[in-house]
């Protein structure tokens, strides 16, 4: 019988170093948001690696800008108007110009790894007490829910970021991820892109559906950004319509004033695009 080799442990550990030295060379780290160099600062850490995540994908945040950027969690209450209920959204940080250039490296660019901190700044935000209401949110839902992207979408971008960023706060909060329930089956345009409230709920009518009956059961929705609201509130109408009860919307920032009419000085790419 041929005896089966084994590559020694050693030999295994420097074939490791000589990737990350070759990926290093070709695709050096920086910091998303500072542009200072690996090992200039001290560095936020790598973690689990969820759906998304590559074995050659890195941080690409120092510590002192992932200090900075989520030194203070917002909170808003969408306004439902009365045709829906109000909608908490509890967000890890206002949205500013240096967030939104990291999330667009995030989705936009490849740089896949940003998910480890910032999938552990939603994490903090679902376990940290608000007063709106007075209670962590992760305290009031017994799920969380991905915002999806339409298929087609996500295939261009190669990963779903709510998704990623979910997986990884559930690792690190303990609670459940549902990726099937809610369903993206119609494309639509960039929300960003269209001026007016009711040109960006007229873009998402219809686009997200509730898969099963959610039988009273609670969900926390997620995304990366949250502006206007159009999107998580049509994202909570479809689980609302299947028997979910929703509790709110965890994000990684938040537009704290927004002209509804106008989308005026709002400097944020559309969340969930």
């Amino acid at each position: 019988m041929p005896t089966l080799m084994t590559v020694p442990v050693a030999g295994g550990r420097a074939c490791g170093a000589g990737l990350s030295a070759l990926v290093e060379l070709l695709l050096p780290e920086h910091c998303a948001a500072c542009g200072s160099p690996a090992g200039f600062t001290p560095w936020e850490t790598t973690g689990p690696r969820v759906r998304g995540l590559r074995p050659w994908d890195r941080p690409h945040l120092c510590r002192d800008c992932f200090v900075s950027q989520f030194a203070q969690s917002r909170a808003r209450l969408l306004d439902g108007h009365g045709r829906a209920p109000d909608l908490p959204v509890w967000a890890a940080a206002g949205t500013s110009s240096v967030l939104t250039a990291v999330v667009g490296a995030w989705k936009y660019h490849g740089v896949r790894g940003l998910g480890w901190p910032l999938g552990r700044a939603l994490a903090a935000v679902a376990t940290a007490e608000s007063d709106l209401p007075s209670a962590a949110p992760a305290a009031l839902a017994d799920v969380l829910v991905p915002v999806p992207l339409h298929a087609a979408r996500r295939r261009r971008r190669g990963f779903n970021q709510a998704a990623m960023i979910a997986d990884l706060a559930g690792g690190i909060t303990g609670m459940a991820v549902d990726h099937a329930v809610l369903r993206r089956p119609r494309a639509t345009a960039q929300q960003a892109r269209l001026a007016g409230a009711g040109a960006r709920e007229a873009n998402l009518a219809g686009a997200f559906a509730a898969c099963g009956s959610g039988g009273g059961r609670r969900a926390l929705l997620v995304d990366d950004l949250v502006t206007a609201g159009a999107t998580a509130r049509a994202a909570a109408a479809a689980l609302r319509e299947a028997g979910w009860e929703v509790a709110g919307v965890l994000s990684l920032g938040i537009a704290l004033a927004r002209d509804d009419d106008t989308g005026a000085g709002v400097d944020t790419p559309d969340a969930n695009s």
